[in-house]
């Protein structure tokens, strides 16, 4: 019988895993939505211009559920207009004051999704409730990771790497130097035949086979 770690415990691990794909599992209150937000705005705040997605698959569901979540530590100074920031939430827009990052936000009901999907430039990507969303999605958002080039990769952790020529991740057309890509992904508990199931659970074959070896990462929370 496999035994759960603490939950903290289990918080601190979510926070600082990746920039491997990272799925948060668990019920209603579990604090998926909440850390997920967190890492947000940390990678918003320490690679200064750049960009990531937080997306859903309805559009009542985003606004009522995760940006409810996320505006709550969010704090309006974070976004306040008199220092650059901007909150338009009929555009599905968040822009940072302090950095600069943006924040969009996408569901995926939305008839010309797949065509925004294919011209994406991020670098990260928060797919919350994914047992909602189909493999392609989440296929067609982890490939459009590292296209934003506008990102800021502060010097002193370009030098913890040894230089720039050295930095691990770089545009794939400019190869200018880009932030780590994130994919974290939120579910509540699902079945086996789930390809979320199939990709991030120790369990599965498909997992021990290949996602293993691309440290796709489960967390399974109270």
């Amino acid at each position: 019988r496999r035994v759960k770690e603490p939950h903290v415990h289990l918080d601190k691990i979510a926070f600082e895993y990746g920039p491997a794909p990272l799925l948060l599992s668990g019920g209603f209150g579990a604090s998926k939505t909440f850390l997920s937000s967190m890492k947000a705005l940390y990678l918003s705040s320490i690679y200064p211009k750049n960009r990531g997605v937080i997306a859903r698959k309805v559009a009542k569901q985003l606004r009522d559920t995760t940006q409810s979540t996320f505006f709550k530590i969010c704090p309006p100074a974070a976004y306040d207009p008199n220092f650059g920031g901007k909150r338009a939430d009929s555009e599905n827009y968040l822009r940072l004051a302090h950095s600069e990052s943006e924040i969009l936000w996408m569901h995926m009901d939305d008839p010309d999704i797949v065509g925004v999907l294919r011209g994406l430039e991020v670098n990260w990507f928060i797919l919350d409730q994914a047992e909602e969303q189909t493999e392609e999605t989440f296929d067609m958002l982890d490939v459009r990771l590292g296209r934003w080039d506008k990102a800021e990769v502060p010097e002193a952790l370009l030098q913890m790497y040894g230089g720039i020529d050295n930095w691990p991740w770089k545009n794939p057309e400019t190869n200018r130097p880009t932030p780590p890509p994130y994919a974290i992904l939120t579910c509540n508990p699902g079945i086996e035949s789930h390809w979320l199931w199939r990709r991030f659970h120790q369990d599965s074959q498909d997992w021990k086979d290949t996602y293993r070896l691309q440290k796709y990462k489960m967390i399974e929370f109270l």
